[in-house]
């Protein structure tokens, strides 16, 4: 596996996130996740037109297979939104950006990243989520940002 490249090393202004917040067994992410987009497309928190939208990996538990993912959209306050709706809060943190071409190649370029960037880097990832950025007009086939928090 070769090791990606980042296009720049970024830190993300401060934000509020709110979406839908799931956790997914590693084996069914790669159907779970498109599904978990359906779901909160057909009604975010608030409307998309004109903004970005955020895939965060919230955690994950190794010995367990399992991920928390949050599909997410910028919000100007917690204090309106519905109990149960997922909650984040973006901070400015360090973070390696990587262009990936896909929703498809996501996955892979997830694992190139923490596979074999971060050991030839010698750089060590923050505990912060990392996250996927759409562009306000992204439509499920075209390119978007992984933002991929490092310490230091």
């Amino acid at each position: 596996m070769i090791a990606p490249v980042p296009i720049r090393f970024d830190r993300p202004r401060p934000r509020l996130l709110a979406g839908l917040r799931r956790h997914h067994r590693f084996a069914d992410a790669a159907t779970g996740i498109p599904a978990q987009w359906a779901e909160f497309l057909a009604a975010p928190p608030r409307a998309l037109a004109g903004r970005e939208t955020f895939g965060l990996f919230c955690g994950h538990d190794v010995a367990a297979q399992v991920l928390e993912y949050m599909c997410a959209t910028e919000v100007e306050d917690f204090a309106a939104l519905p109990v149960g709706t997922g909650r984040l809060r973006l901070t400015d943190q360090r973070c390696a950006v990587f262009a990936c071409a896909s929703v498809a190649a996501s996955g892979a370029m997830h694992q190139a990243v923490t596979e074999t960037w971060f050991p030839a880097s010698g750089l060590v990832p923050a505990r912060a989520p990392e996250f996927e950025l759409y562009p306000p007009d992204f439509d499920g086939g075209g390119g978007f940002e992984i933002w991929t928090p490092v310490a230091g």
